[in-house]
């Protein structure tokens, strides 16, 4: 039986619920908060001559780092909305809602910051573990009253791979990229020189990069069938625009793995059956 997707976390041995909005509020008011507010995700795609408001008013939430969770907590409710809660608990639920909207909180301390995703390394991830645990407990007290805490579930879910729940989150996080590249392609001709560049740079890397996670996990997730059906043309078009030298200038040391991640792409979408 399908569970209803929760709006906040249900501690029925503490006699306590908190509304997922309340969690972001607490998370907002502070310094760190603040600090996500005033940046901006995929900056390197941006040219100076470009300000922050102008690159939030192109590419929407996904770009504004404090924005982006709210963003990726919508794109939550959606895919499980569309899927199967076989195998999912109603805790499970609410832990996956709970790491859409605070996965990216440490982010806001100095130490961590917005590092791209391909340049991460494991000392960097370390370090954004052991600060986002610590903001958990800050601005989440209750939890650690609970019989069954949710933090403990939400940082394996960011960050081992063999939890549960990782998978999921993990192509929630993809799709995320895979929408803001695609988005930022269509709108490349709103530019020229550089910035035409970059926007078009971002949906063929994103296409590379992103999408066959997608095609790995559709014949268990149908939806993401659905949804590879649905961009298959935009997408198509993205890769029949790709030549050799594509990558050279954002991503020399890549090139020729992109190339190759395209193609493959290309035959996936050419035997894309009905979902």
């Amino acid at each position: 039986m399908r569970k209803n997707i929760p709006t906040g976390l249900n501690y029925s041995d503490l006699g306590l619920e908190i509304p997922f909005s309340e969690v972001s509020r607490r998370f907002e008011e502070t310094e760190y908060g603040q600090n996500l507010k005033n940046n901006v995700r995929w900056e390197p795609m941006k040219t100076a001559a470009v300000s922050n408001s102008e690159w939030r008013k192109l590419l929407g939430a996904d770009v504004d780092n404090f924005h982006h969770m709210a963003l990726t907590d919508g794109l939550t409710r959606v895919f499980l909305d569309k899927i199967s809660h076989e195998g999912l608990s109603e805790v499970d639920l609410e832990v996956l809602r709970l790491t859409a909207k605070t996965h990216d909180w440490a982010e806001g301390h100095p130490k961590v910051g917005d590092i791209p995703y391909d340049k991460k390394t494991n000392q960097d991830e370390d370090l954004e573990q052991v600060i986002l645990a610590q903001m958990l407990a800050k601005y989440l007290p209750e939890d650690a009253c609970s019989n069954d805490p949710r933090v403990p579930k939400v940082l394996a879910t960011i960050f081992d791979r063999e939890s549960k729940l990782w998978n999921m989150f993990h192509i929630i996080e993809i799709i995320g990229y895979v929408r803001t590249g695609l988005n930022a392609f269509e709108r490349r001709h709103r530019y020229d020189g550089e910035q035409h560049e970059r926007l078009t740079f971002m949906g063929k890397k994103v296409v590379a990069n992103h999408l066959g996670v997608v095609f790995d996990n559709s014949t268990q997730y149908p939806v993401l069938g659905r949804y590879l059906q649905a961009k298959k043309p935009l997408c198509e078009r993205i890769i029949a625009d790709t030549k050799e030298g594509d990558f050279r200038k954002f991503a020399p040391n890549k090139e020729e793995a992109c190339l190759i991640a395209l193609e493959e792409v290309r035959q996936k979408f050419a035997k894309l059956g009905e979902f």
